[in-house]
């Protein structure tokens, strides 16, 4: 076995290091969960940053808002979106979820909980399989890094947060200029800007990412997961230039759960860009470039989990 096989598989063992536990008569559960489907974002509350989206969780609940069943899946499986193979329409159907911690839980018990409510409500039944997927492989380029790392005083924790100032304040979503540009800070990730240009770019300035987060933002815009072989440790600090194409791409591919083909034909289609991309001015393939690492494409056997059964309502509240 080549030993970038060895690498791969011995990074998706990690990142599905709790695919292996299953449901039992002792499996943790929420004291009690109500479970409704999400009311659609308006252009008003995008505007005033007012949107009931993502997972919140303290010691007594936790407020899951405008999620879908693919993303509840991936959090209680603990594992990336590329790792869920199932139907369509789990990507496509958003809800609210809202769900009471019991006494003397800890809210590392949250994702256990999850599989447990997702048995219980939606009727999920899996397995595990390894299945080989086209990947890229995100590895140092051969002139070297370029990369600044983010402050000595802010040390990254195992999921990529950063502990100390920062750390222990709420995620926080600014949006301004329209709805053009986006600041996120807090929740121990920093800070993140955004800006949209009017030509259809983006661009990106992070405080602090570290390269498997890097790695899985990635795979949203390109046409195959993207798998960190860089063994880089720490958090960074990047500018991120976004291509009219990337953009488009990105948003087809969150837009084309329903739509198969239409995935297909996008994947198609952005297979052909990024092979004729020279890697210079503003798109993606330029900034990783410029960052001094690289994507070279690969197969790889990924674990995978299988849906086998999922019930597109919950039992009632």
């Amino acid at each position: 076995m080549h030993r970038w096989f060895k690498r791969a598989t011995c990074v998706i063992a990690v990142a599905g290091c709790s695919l292996h536990g299953q449901n039992g008569p002792s499996a943790p559960a929420f004291e009690v969960s109500t479970i409704r489907i999400a009311p659609p974002i308006t252009p008003a509350m995008v505007a005033a940053g007012n949107m009931h989206t993502g997972m919140k969780v303290d010691k007594a609940r936790v407020d899951i808002g405008f999620t879908s069943l693919a993303e509840l899946i991936r959090i209680a499986y603990q594992v990336k979106a590329y790792q869920i193979s199932g139907p369509d329409w789990m990507s496509f159907e958003r809800w609210d979820v809202l769900a009471k911690i019991p006494d003397g839980a800890s809210p590392n018990d949250v994702p256990q909980m999850l599989r447990t409510l997702l048995a219980e409500r939606f009727k999920l039944s899996v397995h595990r399989e390894n299945r080989d997927r086209r990947v890229y492989a995100l590895e140092p380029a051969k002139n070297g890094l370029n990369l600044k790392e983010s402050p000595a005083d802010e040390t990254t924790i195992a999921d990529g947060r950063q502990a100390g100032a920062g750390a222990d304040k709420p995620l926080q979503v600014n949006i301004s200029n329209g709805g053009r540009s986006t600041v996120v800070s807090g929740g121990g990730f920093g800070r993140t800007e955004t800006e949209m240009r009017p030509d259809g770019s983006m661009h990106m300035n992070s405080s602090r990412m570290t390269i498997p987060m890097l790695a899985e933002a990635l795979s949203f815009y390109l046409d195959r997961p993207v798998i960190d072989l860089t063994q880089l440790p720490g958090g960074y600090q990047m500018e991120l230039e976004f291509s009219a194409v990337d953009i488009r791409y990105a948003a087809m591919k969150a837009g084309a759960a329903m739509f198969p083909q239409a995935a297909a034909d996008a994947d198609a289609s952005r297979t052909a860009e990024l092979a004729s991309d020279p890697g210079t001015g503003i798109s993606l393939i330029a900034s990783i470039r410029r960052l001094g690492l690289r994507l070279e494409p690969r197969q790889a056997p990924i674990e995978t989990i299988v849906v086998d059964h999922l019930e597109r309502a919950p039992t009632a509240n």
